[in-house]
C-alpha cells in the first residue's frame, strides 16, 4: 500500500507542476511492473500498458459522468425545486443540466490523455485523440447546451406578460441558426 501512495504522490506532484509526461512515465512504469509481476511477457507488457492506462482513464471519466448524473444532478434538481422562483426551474431543467454533465467525461479524458501516452507527447496520435475530445466538447457545449439554455431563457421570458407580444420565438430560432453556423468554425 505504501508503494501506491508513493506513486499517487509522485503523479500528483508531476501533474501539479504541469508535467503530464512525467506523470505518464511513472504510471506506465507501475502498470508495466504490475503486468510483469502477473507473469505477462515483457514485450507484451510494453505493448499493452498504454492501452490499459487509456481504459483506466476512460473508466474514471465514465464513473465521474455517472456520479455527476446520478448524484449531483439529482441534488441540484431537488434544490432548485425547493425555491419559490420559477425561472430557476426552467433554466436548471433536465436538458440544460444533462448537457452540462455530458462534458465531464470528455474534459477528463482530454486532460488525462497525455498520461496514457507520455512517449507520444508531441505526436500526431495524441493530437488526434485530444482533437476528438475537443470536437465533442465544443459540439455538446455549443449545439446542445447553449441551445437548451436559449430555449430555457425563451420559456422564462415568454411566460411574462410584458413579452407576450414580442417575437421571442423568432429571436430564439435566429440565435440557434447563428449558433449552428458559428460552431463549425470553432472546430
Amino acid at each position: 500500500m505504501k508503494e501506491v501512495k508513493e506513486v499517487v504522490d509522485t503523479v500528483s506532484v508531476a501533474l501539479a507542476n504541469g508535467q503530464p509526461e512525467e506523470a505518464g512515465n511513472v504510471v506506465i512504469q507501475e502498470v508495466n511492473h504490475a503486468l510483469l509481476s502477473m507473469g505477462v511477457d515483457e514485450a507484451m507488457a510494453d505493448k499493452i500498458d498504454n492501452f490499459i492506462i487509456l481504459l483506466f482513464i476512460i473508466g474514471i471519466a465514465l464513473l465521474a459522468n455517472l456520479i455527476c448524473r446520478k448524484i449531483i444532478l439529482r441534488t441540484v434538481s431537488k434544490l432548485v425545486k425547493q425555491t419559490k422562483a420559477t425561472w430557476d426551474d426552467i433554466v436548471f431543467n433536465d436538458k440544460v443540466m444533462v448537457n452540462i454533465s455530458r462534458m465531464v467525461a470528455p474534459i477528463l479524458i482530454y486532460i488525462s490523455i497525455p498520461i496514457a501516452f507520455p512517449e507520444h507527447a508531441d505526436s500526431a496520435l495524441l493530437d488526434f485523440l485530444r482533437r476528438l475530445c475537443m470536437i465533442y466538447i465544443l459540439a455538446v457545449f455549443f449545439l446542445r447546451f447553449v441551445s437548451a439554455l436559449f430555449t430555457a431563457v425563451y420559456l422564462v421570458y415568454s411566460a411574462r406578460e410584458q413579452y407576450k407580444d414580442k417575437p421571442l420565438k423568432g429571436l430564439l430560432q435566429t440565435a440557434q441558426v447563428i449558433l449552428f453556423f458559428i460552431e463549425p468554425s470553432l472546430l
